[in-house]
């Protein structure tokens, strides 16, 4: 299932290529989606700069229909969100790895510099590999990724101000 969510950041694209970059930001913007990370690590690349990002949910907190809890682990989902940005910062890939869970999810990333506001733009695909089942958990998790959004646009906001 293909996904589009944007967020605006009151602040100049610089300014935001540097919150980006903070492990605070970045922590901030999971505890207002309800996530928690083990662990948080900015690094240079030869080409821009990456985020990784490990994450543990609680399986209790997992919101998927009843028939697919079975698919989720008892001790929860681990998960481990990595965005890659260019050189420029203007665009970049995001990759989620949720061990060994039947999901696919790829993602791109653009920011416009518009005044003295930044539009990020997401573009993905969900693929969850269950059968008869997968699209409606496909359906919830682009849901969930616009509560992500909506907690990343309230932690940008509280940030940068």
């Amino acid at each position: 299932m293909e996904f589009r969510a944007e967020v605006t950041y009151p602040a100049d694209l610089q300014v935001v290529l540097a919150m980006l970059k903070d492990p605070e930001y970045q922590r901030e913007r999971l505890r207002l989606a309800g996530m928690e990370a083990e662990s948080i690590e900015v690094m240079s690349t030869d080409n821009g700069f990456a985020s990784v990002v490990k994450i543990t949910q609680n399986a209790d907190d997992i919101r998927v229909p009843p028939m697919a809890k079975r698919f989720i682990p008892a001790d929860g989902v681990r998960a481990t969100i990595t965005e890659f940005w260019d050189e420029e910062g203007d665009s970049g890939t995001i990759a989620l790895d949720l061990a060994g869970l039947p999901i696919d999810f790829t993602a791109t990333s653009r920011l416009r510099g518009a005044g003295e506001s930044v539009k990020r733009l997401v573009e993905g695909t969900i693929q969850v590999r269950v059968p008869l089942i997968g699209k409606k958990i496909e359906a919830q998790a682009v849901q969930h990724v616009k509560d992500i959004v909506e907690a990343e646009e309230q932690a940008a906001r509280a940030y940068l101000s």
